[in-house]
């Protein structure tokens, strides 16, 4: 077992964040608007506290295992897609594969493989297809796949301030330009 440093600071803002979300998902009048912007900054905060986390665990695994990297996705992948598994065969044992909100013509072979392989919330037709709520985990699945990545690259301040501005440089530029082209065949 690695011995990691537990910071009571992580858990209170761990519990902030999922207040925020269950308030944004708790039957409220559409004038509090103000908690479903909460929800969304409650994930936010739920993404940066995990990353922190994780890279203290992978700072502490670093010299003590064989293969760090590999260990984290495996660690992750059993932690995740057991649960997430059942939850596929309970909605298409439940619903079967017929029209849904989210798959209108019903369920297709390729949207049940996304799902399994994690891709569905790169994909607006499959986003929710199987699973209602699914693209959270596809979220969190693409968010591990980088984790790694940033945990090599984000050595000191510098660096981490570098990537903090190529990203925003980035996602507005994706959203300016790249992010129509995407959904126009989704918008009427």
């Amino acid at each position: 077992m690695i011995d990691q440093k537990k910071y009571d600071f992580v858990d209170a803002l761990r519990g902030i964040a999922v207040l925020l979300v269950v308030l944004a998902h708790t039957p409220v009048p559409n004038s509090l608007l103000a908690l479903n912007i909460a929800g969304a900054y409650g994930v936010q905060l739920f993404f940066v506290v995990s990353a922190f986390t994780l890279f203290l665990s992978l700072s502490a695994r670093r010299n003590t295992e064989s293969n760090p990297v590999l260990f984290f996705f495996l660690r992750r992948f059993f932690r995740i897609a057991p649960a997430f598994y059942f939850a596929m065969l309970f909605y298409l044992m439940k619903d079967g594969t017929g029209a849904t909100p989210w798959a209108p013509q019903g369920i297709q072979s390729w949207q049940i493989i996304s799902t399994l392989l994690f891709i569905n919330g790169w994909l607006p037709d499959s986003i929710n297809a199987v699973v209602p709520g699914g693209w959270s985990i596809a979220v969190e699945m693409t968010f591990y796949l980088f984790v790694p990545l940033c945990f090599a690259v984000i050595t000191n301040v510098t660096r981490a301030s570098i990537l903090f501005v190529v990203l925003v440089v980035a996602g507005i530029v994706a959203n300016k330009y790249l992010l129509p082209s995407i959904l126009s065949p989704y918008v009427a």
